[in-house]
C-alpha cells in the first residue's frame, strides 16, 4: 500500500476551510461531524494508489505520501476532483511538478481517483455541487478564468458568482480571516530551505529551517535627503555606535518602525531584502513584540506582494492590488473567498502594512513605472496603510518614488560581527559535533580576513563561501571562484557525497553542464521579456532539444531522457518547480552558456550584441559579470579585454556596468582604465541636471576610489578631463570625490586646479562652491581668519546663502549652513572673549538677532561642550550690561551645550552643578535640557529671564509662543 495514514491533511478539514462562515452551514455540519467523509476519501485513494502501484513497481519509492501531504498539492488535487472540473494536461503541469513522475502520471492518477470517487453516494452530491465549485475555485477570479477547464457556462458562472459573493460579503469574519491567514503566512514565509552540504535530496524543498536559525539582523541608513534633513531637528534614535565606515547615523533592525515612513529598502544584489521582508513579516504575525521597540507594529495585518508575480496577473487578467490580493490570498496563502469589498473595509478601517518585494524584478522600464504608480496610487486611495517597497539599488533610479511620501533606506552590507554570527549559526545547522563545529568556525574566521571585504559582507556570497569552505577547508578568492566552485561542489560532488543512485545515461552524464548552461541561458531570456512562459512543459521541451543538439537523444526518445534528466536536476537539488533551486545556479550557467556557445567560438560578434543588448539592464550585471571575468581568466594580455570595453564605450549607458567591474578586471590595459574613469567623469559634466544615474555613477567612482590599485587611475581621469572647458560642475565633482564621507582623509591632491586662476574666479561666484571649497580646506581653517572668511562670504551671498544648508551635487549628504564654521571655531578658549565683538561685525554685515535665534533653533551644535565656555554665557545672562536680545541668544546657545541634541553630547550630559549660576537658572537650564520643543523653549527663557523688545515680539508671532503661559 503506498498510501496509509500519512494523510495528515483531510479531505474534510479541506473543504470545511474553504466555506466556514460562507453560507454553507448544512454541508459544513456534514463535514465536520465525523470522521467519515474523510475514512471514505482515503480508502478511494488507497484503492486508486494499489492500482498505480501494480503498473508503476517503483515510482517515488515513499515519498509519494510526502507528496499528498504538501498542502499545496493537496489543495491543487481536491479541486480537480469536483465534477464541473475539466482534467487537462496544461492545468496539471501548471500544477503540479512532474520530474519525479511517469508521463502523465499524475493525470490518469487524478482520473481514476475523480471516477471512484463520484461513485459514492456521499461524494456525489458534494462533488457535484456547483455553488461549492466555484467556491473552491475561488470567486477572486474573475468569470473568464474560473470558466477555464470548466464545463459550466458563462452565464450559469456569472450567476454563481452573483449569488456567492452578495452570501460571502454579509459573511466575512475579520476575526475568522486572521486566524486563518495569519497562521499560513508563518507557514509559507517562515521557513527557509537551507542550502549546505547536509541538504536532504529526498525532501524536494531541502531542509526546511525557521528563519531565526539563519536570519542575521541587517543594518540601515536613511538614504533620502529630506528625511535626514528633517530628522535632524527630532529625536529619533539611530545606533550610538560607530560602524566600520565612520557612520553614525546607522539604524538597527529593532528601530525600523520607530519612523512613520513608507520605506523603500534599497540593497545590492543579495543583500537579503526577500529574506528581510519575511523575517519582518513573520515577527509581526507571531506577535514577537521584543523584536521591535516600536511594539505598536506587531498589532498590524502584513501583506506581502511579489511584484513581478502581480504584474503577470495584472496582464493576464488586468485589474490593480487590491484584486491581486484577493486572488494572492487564496491561491498563496489558502484563504478562500475574500472579497474585494472585504479587503478594501480592512484596509480602511485596521492598521495594514505591505511589503511590496522585488521592483528590481521587473525587466521593462515601462512596466516597472507603472507597477510603481500603482503602489503610490493604492496609498491614495488608502491613507492609513504603510507599505515597504524592497529594490536592488540598480535600476531604482528609473522608477524613483515620491520622496514626500516614500523614505529610502540602504540595507547594509554585514559588518565583522554580522559575519561572525551568520557563520557560527550556519555551522549550528550544518555540523551536529560540537568539536568539530567549533573547530572549523574558528578556523573560517581566521582565513576569512584573506576575502575581499565585498564579498564576504555580501550575505548571499558570504552563504556560498561558507559552503565552499565548508567543503574545502579553503577560502575562494573572487566572485567567478565562488559561483564556479559553488556551482560544481552542489553539482558534480553530490552525488559522491550522498551516495545517490544514478538512473541517467552516462553520455548525458558527461554533458550535464552544457545541457543545464542551455536551460539556464533559455530562461534568462524568457525572464527578460515581457510575458515569461516558464512551464515544466516548455522546460521539458528546452531540456529534449539541448539533448537532440549535443546527439545524446533523437526525437523519438528525447522527451523521456529530458523527463529523466529533470527528475535528476531535482533529486540534486539544482532544479525545482521550473527554476534553478539556487539563483547562483541560474546565473552562472547563463554566464557559462554564452562564454562556451559563443566566446569560445570566436563569435565576436555576436558576442558584442549580446553585450551591447544587456549592458544597461541590471537584471544581467552579475552574468555579464561573470561572463567577462571567465573571458579575463583566459587571456595572455590586455588585447581582448582592451576592445570589449572600447566598443561598449561608444554607448554611454554601459559606462555604471564598467565602473562596476573594472576593479575586478586584470587583463585589461592601464591607458583603458583611465579612458573609462575619463569617460564616466565626462558623461557626468555633460550636463548641470543631476540625476539619480549619474548620482548612482559618481557613488561608483568614489567607491573605486577607495581600492589602492584604482586611487591613481580616477586621479589621473580626473587631471585629464575637461581641461580646455572647466566649468562649475567640475570644480564641484572634484572637490565632493575629495571630501567624501566615506574617506578618513583627503584622498587627491588637487592643488593645482585649485590655485588656478579661473577656478579662483568661479569660486566666489557660486555659494555653494565656495561652501565646500572652504570645507575642503577644513584642516588649514585653524589657521585662516574665520571671521573674515564669514564676513567675505556674507559680503558675496548675503545673509540668506549663510543660513543655508547645502546639499551635496553628486552625493547623498547635506552639508550644515556656513555660518555653523563660524560658531564651531568661536567657541573655542583662545575665541571666546571676541564673541560679541563677532556677532556684532556679522550684524554689520546684514545678519540680523533675529536671524541668529532662528538659527540656534533651527540646528543641532556641533561644538565640544566646555564648561569654561559655558561659563562665559552664563556669566553673560546675568550681567547688568548685556541686552535682553543678547541674554536670549545666549541662553540658546547654553541650551546648544547641555541639550543631547549636540551632535558631541549626545551620550552624556554636562553636569550643571559645575557651572556658575544660581540654583535659579539651574533650575532653568535643566527644564531647557530636557524640553524638545523649541516653542517651548522660547516660551521658557522669555518668561523665566523677562525679555522683551522688537526681536521678541517677532518670535512670539513666528513660533506662536503666546499659547505657553508660564509663571
Amino acid at each position: 500500500m503506498i498510501i496509509e495514514s500519512t494523510l495528515v491533511i483531510s479531505f474534510a478539514s479541506w473543504l470545511g476551510s474553504k466555506i466556514a462562515d460562507k453560507g454553507f452551514e448544512e454541508i459544513y455540519s456534514k463535514l465536520t461531524k465525523n470522521d467519515k467523509f474523510d475514512k471514505l476519501f482515503l480508502k478511494c485513494v488507497n484503492r486508486t494508489a494499489d492500482k498505480f502501484e501494480e503498473k508503476y513497481p517503483d515510482i517515488l519509492g515513499n515519498s509519494i505520501s510526502y507528496f499528498f501531504t504538501q498542502e499545496e498539492v493537496f489543495d491543487e488535487l481536491c479541486k480537480l476532483l469536483f465534477i464541473n472540473q475539466k482534467i487537462d494536461i496544461e492545468v496539471i503541469s501548471e500544477a503540479f511538478y512532474e520530474a519525479a513522475l511517469p508521463n502523465d502520471f499524475i493525470f490518469n492518477f487524478i482520473t481514476e481517483l475523480k471516477s471512484d470517487l463520484s461513485s459514492q453516494p456521499e461524494f456525489q452530491e458534494l462533488l457535484a455541487n456547483k455553488e461549492l465549485f466555484i467556491a473552491v475555485k475561488g470567486i477572486s477570479k474573475d468569470i473568464k478564468e474560473l470558466s477555464t477547464n470548466s464545463s459550466l457556462t458563462l452565464e450559469e458562472i456569472k450567476k454563481i458568482k452573483a449569488v456567492l459573493e452578495k452570501r460571502f460579503k454579509s459573511k466575512f469574519s475579520l476575526e475568522s480571516f486572521l486566524t486563518l491567514y495569519m497562521k499560513n503566512i508563518v507557514n509559507n514565509l517562515g521557513s527557509i530551505n537551507f542550502i549546505g552540504l547536509g541538504i536532504d535530496p529526498s525532501i524536494k524543498k531541502g531542509k526546511r529551517k525557521e528563519i531565526d536559525s539563519l536570519f542575521v539582523k541587517p543594518l540601515f541608513r536613511i538614504n533620502s535627503k529630506r528625511h535626514l534633513e528633517s530628522e535632524q531637528n527630532k529625536k529619533i534614535p539611530y545606533h550610538t555606535e560607530i560602524d566600520e565606515q565612520g557612520e553614525k547615523t546607522i539604524i538597527l533592525y529593532e528601530h525600523l518602525f520607530d519612523r512613520p515612513y513608507n520605506f523603500v529598502i534599497l540593497g545590492k544584489p543579495g543583500a537579503g531584502k526577500s529574506l528581510l521582508i519575511r523575517s519582518i513579516i513573520c515577527n509581526i504575525a507571531k506577535k514577537k513584540k521584543n523584536h521591535f521597540f516600536n511594539k505598536r507594529i506587531t498589532t498590524y495585518i502584513p501583506f506581502r506582494i511579489e511584484l513581478k508575480n502581480y504584474l503577470a496577473l495584472k496582464k493576464r487578467n488586468g485589474g490593480n492590488i487590491l484584486k491581486y490580493l484577493t486572488y494572492s490570498l487564496e491561491e498563496e496563502y489558502s484563504v478562500p473567498s475574500i472579497l474585494e469589498e472585504n479587503l478594501a473595509q480592512v484596509f480602511k478601517m485596521e492598521k495594514v502594512i505591505i511589503f511590496f518585494d522585488g521592483l528590481d524584478e521587473i525587466f521593462n522600464v515601462s512596466d516597472k513605472i507603472s507597477v510603481k504608480n500603482d503602489i503610490q496610487n493604492f496609498h491614495n486611495l488608502f491613507p492609513k496603510v504603510r507599505s515597504i517597497t524592497t529594490s536592488r539599488f540598480i535600476g531604482y533610479s528609473e522608477v524613483k518614488f515620491d520622496e514626500e511620501c516614500f523614505c529610502e533606506l540602504n540595507i547594509l552590507s554585514f559588518q565583522k560581527d554580522q559575519i561572525e554570527n551568520y557563520v557560527k549559526k550556519w555551522f549550528c545547522l550544518e555540523e551536529e559535533d560540537q568539536n568539530i563545529r567549533n573547530a572549523e568556525v574558528s578556523d573560517f574566521l581566521l582565513k576569512k580576513d584573506k576575502i575581499d571585504k565585498e564579498l564576504i559582507s555580501n550575505p548571499l556570497l558570504l552563504s556560498l563561501i561558507v559552503i565552499l569552505y565548508r567543503n574545502n577547508l579553503r577560502i575562494p578568492e573572487s566572485k567567478l571562484e565562488i559561483y564556479q566552485s559553488c556551482t560544481n561542489t552542489l553539482v558534480d560532488k553530490w552525488d559522491a557525497a550522498k551516495n545517490l543512485e544514478i538512473k541517467l545515461d552516462k553520455p548525458i552524464l558527461q554533458k550535464k553542464e552544457p545541457i543545464l548552461a542551455d536551460l539556464a541561458f533559455w530562461q534568462y531570456e524568457k525572464l527578460s521579456t515581457k510575458t515569461p512562459a516558464i512551464t515544466y512543459r516548455n522546460v521539458k521541451n528546452e531540456i529534449a532539444k539541448s539533448l537532440i543538439r549535443k546527439k545524446v537523444a533523437d526525437e523519438f526518445n528525447s522527451e523521456q531522457l529530458a523527463e529523466s534528466f529533470l527528475n535528476y536536476a531535482l533529486k540534486r537539488s539544482i532544479y525545482f518547480e521550473n527554476n534553478f533551486t539556487h539563483k547562483t545556479f541560474l546565473e552562472y550557467y547563463t554566464a557559462y552558456w554564452i562564454y562556451s556557445n559563443i566566446e569560445k567560438k570566436h563569435n565576436i560578434s555576436k558576442r558584442n550584441q549580446l553585450l551591447t543588448k544587456y549592458i544597461s539592464n541590471p537584471f544581467w550585471y552579475i552574468v555579464l559579470e561573470l561572463l567577462l571575468n571567465m573571458i579575463d581568466k583566459d587571456q595572455p594580455d590586455t588585447e581582448i579585454i582592451d576592445n570589449i570595453f572600447k566598443k561598449q564605450l561608444k554607448n554611454t549607458l554601459s559606462i555604471p556596468f564598467l565602473i562596476y567591474i573594472v576593479p575586478n578586471i586584470f587583463n585589461i590595459s592601464t591607458e583603458q582604465k583611465i579612458l573609462l574613469y575619463k569617460s564616466a567623469i565626462e558623461y557626468l559634466l555633460q550636463t548641470d541636471t543631476i540625476d539619480d544615474k549619474r548620482r548612482d555613477l559618481f557613488n561608483k567612482i568614489v567607491n573605486n576610489s577607495l581600492l589602492p590599485d584604482q586611487e591613481s587611475l580616477i586621479f589621473d581621469a580626473i587631471q585629464l578631463s575637461n581641461i580646455t572647458n572647466r566649468e562649475f560642475n567640475f570644480y564641484i565633482l572634484i572637490n565632493e570625490i575629495d571630501i567624501n564621507p566615506r574617506y578618513t582623509e583627503k584622498k587627491f591632491d588637487f592643488s593645482k586646479i585649485i590655485q588656478s586662476k579661473k577656478y579662483n574666479e568661479i569660486v566666489n561666484k557660486n555659494p555653494y562652491l565656495y561652501h565646500i571649497d572652504k570645507f575642503y580646506n577644513y584642516n588649514k581653517l585653524e589657521a585662516i581668519p574665520y571671521v573674515q572668511e564669514t564676513l567675505k562670504f556674507l559680503s558675496l551671498f548675503g545673509p540668506t546663502e549663510i543660513l543655508k544648508k547645502q546639499r551635496s551635487y553628486y552625493d547623498n549628504y547635506l552639508m550644515a549652513p556656513f555660518l555653523g564654521y563660524f560658531f564651531h571655531f568661536q567657541f573655542r578658549a583662545s575665541q571666546i572673549e571676541n564673541f560679541q565683538n563677532n556677532i556684532q561685525l556679522l550684524i554689520d554685515k546684514g545678519l540680523t538677532y533675529l536671524m541668529l535665534i532662528k538659527y540656534f533653533c533651527s540646528h543641532d551644535g556641533f561644538f565640544e561642550p566646555s564648561v569654561p565656555i559655558i561659563n562665559y554665557f552664563c556669566n553673560n545672562i546675568t550681567s547688568p550690561d548685556i541686552s535682553d536680545v543678547d541674554k536670549l541668544l545666549d541662553a540658546l546657545v547654553i541650551r546648544q551645550f547641555i541639550s543631547k541634541k549636540n551632535y558631541f553630547n549626545r551620550n552624556k550630559l554636562v553636569n550643571l552643578d559645575l557651572l556658575s549660576l544660581s540654583s535659579n537658572y539651574k533650575r532653568l537650564f535643566h527644564k531647557l535640557s530636557t524640553t524638545n520643543d523649541i516653542e517651548k523653549v522660547l516660551a521658557i527663557i522669555i518668561m523665566d529671564l523677562k525679555i522683551q523688545g522688537d526681536e521678541v515680539d517677532q518670535l512670539k508671532k513666528i513660533y506662536k509662543i503666546e499659547k505657553y503661559n508660564y509663571p
